[in-house]
């Protein structure tokens, strides 16, 4: 018998990146401000004994439609139609990690030799360099874009924050781009400013994920977000939560709310 839904699945699994390092000895730009419990799960979970949930599959689909339209549309519509003399480096079959203690990003692009009045479009009059990073996001057509992402936002700060630091180029203006994912043609685009206070965020929560002493210490921030739905872990964290006495989670709870207000 044919079954077609396999036969993807099983394309799919050939189809999977490889990359130079071990992905579990760093934070990636897109999981920095993800939930930090879910993020430990994904780099110790077998350290501490930990297993993903019983049948759970990951969900392939939205990261392939992001690679398809990267590499077969954004990639090739820039190379190609960008001005003579701008550079596009870092993109398509050239995409590189870079890693800085416990941070890495894989950024989607730099766009280079470029004036310093090219953003002016889109509301930047001076990028205050001569490049700027592209971050390139296939969405749902269904989705409302009055602004960026957040967890977007944060990953395109660590990404400018290691071009700057381990490269010659010092951007400070990443644009993310956003493609509709069933009309190709509906384009949002968000200039995002470089902070460095977000790195510095990005460093404090690397640290925590791989300093902490048991999983309990790592919040599940996932019940916020959303995220839990997408967590392969969802059955270890249950077991992580039942371990914090009553006690300790009421302090920790009050210890979250009163962080913001202690300078």
């Amino acid at each position: 018998m044919i079954d077609f839904k396999q036969i993807f699945d099983n394309y799919q699994a050939t189809r999977q990146k490889t990359w130079e390092f071990d992905r579990k000895l760093t934070v990636g730009a897109s999981e920095a401000f993800a939930c930090i419990r879910k993020t430990g799960f994904s780099k110790r979970a077998e350290e501490f004994g930990y297993e993903e949930d019983p049948g759970h599959t990951d969900n392939w689909g939205a990261a392939e439609r992001g690679n398809l339209i990267e590499d077969h549309w954004v990639v090739p519509a820039m190379n190609q139609e960008l001005p003579d003399g701008v550079g596009y480096l870092y993109a398509g079959e050239d995409q590189k990690t870079f890693v800085s203690g416990l941070n890495s990003a894989t950024p989607d692009g730099l766009v280079c030799d470029v004036p310093n009045d090219c953003l002016k479009l889109y509301g930047i009059d001076d990028i205050e360099s001569d490049c700027f990073l592209l971050e390139i996001k296939s969405v749902d057509p269904r989705i409302n874009l009055t602004t960026e992402k957040e967890i977007h936002h944060g990953q395109t700060q660590i990404q400018l924050a290691l071009i700057r630091e381990l490269t010659e180029f010092k951007p400070m203006y990443g644009v993310i781009l956003y493609i509709d994912a069933s009309f190709l043609d509906d384009i949002n685009v968000f200039p995002i400013k470089y902070n460095k206070n977000a790195m510095n965020a990005a460093k404090m929560r690397a640290n925590k994920v791989y300093n902490a002493e048991s999983l309990e210490e790592l919040e599940p921030e996932g019940k916020n977000s959303g995220e839990c739905k997408f967590c392969s872990f969802t059955h270890a964290c249950a077991k992580v939560s039942k371990k914090l006495s009553l006690p300790e989670a009421i302090l920790k709870s009050i210890s979250q709310f009163l962080t913001p207000f202690m300078t």
